[in-house]
């Protein structure tokens, strides 16, 4: 299947999951970094596996296997600016029936995206935090945040970040503390 059309998915499955999705990604050339200790299998509370994997400069593949669903296969660059660490995930591949994602009309509709994510990890555990699409809606519309953006169709609920990479990431060194999901996924490494 065509790289594009996997991409595309990360908008189509960000916006149904609540995740606020970027055109652009968090890191630029030289700011992915490359920590060890995230290489391995960990598992979330409802018993989904996240698989990272070593790959070129300083990015992982990662492999989300749910307990129940197909399995998706994405780039990951971990970026940390100060003692702040960030997971930008952009979409490769999903492992389901060829004839499920055929419909090249649809995919002629969709765009490649990026979703951001709060990484904290310590030890065999880490706490993963979604940039919380309720928080930005809200403030975007009471004009208190100020960042590029697109709303989608006819729902104000639905927001695609159109920001250049350098304006994404003061985005969220700034409300880093406020912007993310507050009540994190937590994973476990798995033994």
């Amino acid at each position: 299947m065509h790289i594009t059309k996997m991409l595309a998915l990360a908008l189509v499955v960000a916006l149904m999951a609540g995740c606020v999705p970027s055109l652009r990604p968090l890191y630029t050339k030289d700011d992915p970094i490359f920590d060890p200790a995230l290489v391995g299998t960990w598992v979330d509370g409802d018993g989904d596996q996240w698989i990272f994997s070593k790959s070129d400069d300083n990015s992982y593949e990662l492999v989300e296997k749910p307990k129940e669903g197909a399995r998706a296969h994405f780039k990951a660059h971990l970026v940390q600016f100060g003692s702040l660490r960030f997971l930008d995930l952009s979409a490769e591949k999903l492992d389901v029936q060829e004839e499920l994602v055929k419909n090249g009309m649809f995919w002629l509709h969709a765009v490649p995206a990026h979703t951001i994510w709060k990484i904290q990890l310590a030890g065999d555990t880490f706490h993963l935090s979604a940039l919380d699409l309720d928080w930005l809606g809200e403030r975007l519309k009471k004009k208190k945040v100020t960042i590029a953006h697109q709303v989608l169709g006819d729902k104000e609920d639905q927001i695609l970040l159109t920001a250049p990479t350098r304006q994404l990431q003061a985005f969220v060194v700034r409300y880093a503390g406020e912007a993310f999901d507050r009540d994190p996924a937590k994973f476990q490494r798995q033994k």
